[in-house]
């Protein structure tokens, strides 16, 4: 039995993006939202009826801080339909704004892009790392741990894991080898859920490592004595003789 120590992943949240015009290089600063991006996850709700009829999707809201300090006029940039998008609004409209300063002191009228991702599956490891979106799961989903008080494992080891692979035939006969990252989550039971590439030298060697990984068996990580969903990477090597 091999045990894996769960891959500690930094996530790193960035702010909303300022949208620059050419006279970008001379501000002293961008539009910023009073209190960061939390001020508006912590608002956040997946509507009932999202939930209900099963949508999900990115809204993109633009900002636009007004130079007076008035406020700010929101839009909807990008519509994943109208409950999902008025949801975002309605977020958004509560958070307050500073808007963009010249250097010279003077304030500046500039667009902020803030992403909000509705997403019905929390054991979705790939969301986690969707980059500067807000990602919003609804009420009661499940806990995704990232460090457990016991790690998840890998029955037989990665000997067993590796033996497991079978080279693709077109990978070989371009030469293709190297080692594909594969992250994923380890379920309650052991089962393995949502396996995705995180590098892969071809897409060949990427749709092998997600089947060998498939193919492996696990048992599951616990928390306070309970079994817990568990995200990991793992490596699974590929090498030409």
């Amino acid at each position: 039995m091999f045990r894996l120590a769960p891959l500690c992943l930094l996530l790193i949240t960035l702010p909303a993006q300022a949208q620059l015009d050419e006279e970008g290089p001379h501000l002293l600063r961008g539009a910023r939202i009073v209190g960061g991006l939390d001020t508006i996850r912590a608002e956040l709700r997946y509507p009932d009826k999202a939930q209900n009829d099963r949508i999900e999707g990115d809204v993109r809201i633009r900002v636009t801080v007004l130079e007076n300090r008035q406020g700010a006029e929101v839009s909807v940039q990008q519509s994943a339909g109208p409950v999902l998008d008025a949801e975002a609004l309605r977020a958004v409209r509560q958070a307050q704004f500073e808007p963009a300063l010249w250097k010279d002191g003077g304030p500046a009228k500039i667009d902020l892009i803030i992403p909000v991702r509705f997403a019905l599956d929390s054991t979705d490891v790939w969301l986690e790392h969707s980059g500067d979106h807000i990602v919003v799961w609804p009420t009661g989903a499940e806990v995704v741990y990232t460090i457990t008080d016991r790690p998840p494992e890998l029955i037989g080891g990665f000997d067993s894991l590796q033996s497991k692979v079978r080279y693709p035939e077109d990978a070989r006969q371009r030469g293709a080898e190297g080692t594909v990252f594969v992250r994923f989550a380890v379920g309650k039971s052991g089962n393995v859920l949502h396996p995705v590439c995180v590098r892969a030298p071809s897409n060949s060697l990427c749709t092998e490592a997600i089947r060998v990984i498939r193919a492996s068996a696990f048992n599951p990580g616990y928390e306070a004595g309970q079994a817990v969903i568990t995200r990991f990477v793992l490596p699974v090597r590929f090498r030409l003789r």
